[in-house]
């Protein structure tokens, strides 16, 4: 649902029974699912109302596959944030990077930690 488009941001999720029934799944297989969605906080609870569909947040989503290393190699917990966050149309040069076609509009963000 999310993925195709049909929830937009702050949209309240149909309850775990009606996904499973639409999805013709097991219950216990949409809770885990609801539940890893909750740890990627892609969805957030309303209280009283259920499920809500979490905007996309740059600081918490994209970039959590990421680890970073000090000079012996170990592990280190950096504060990271994504400053701007934008649609642009590329340049020439861009666009030949990314192999797409000249002036293709994508999505452009600076990241510092």
């Amino acid at each position: 649902m999310i993925k195709c488009g049909n929830l937009i941001p702050d949209d309240l999720i149909p309850s775990e029974p009606q996904i499973a029934a639409t999805l013709d799944v097991s219950q216990g297989t949409v809770k885990k699912a609801m539940e890893n969605l909750f740890s990627q906080k892609r969805l957030y609870r309303h209280r009283d109302k259920g499920a809500c569909f979490f905007r996309i947040d740059f600081n918490n989503g994209l970039f959590r596959f990421f680890s970073y290393r000090d000079e012996k190699g170990q592990q280190v917990r950096v504060h990271e944030e994504t400053t701007i966050s934008k649609f642009k149309t590329g340049t020439a040069k861009v666009c030949k990077r990314l192999e797409v076609p000249t002036g293709t509009e994508s999505l452009q963000f600076e990241r510092v930690a």
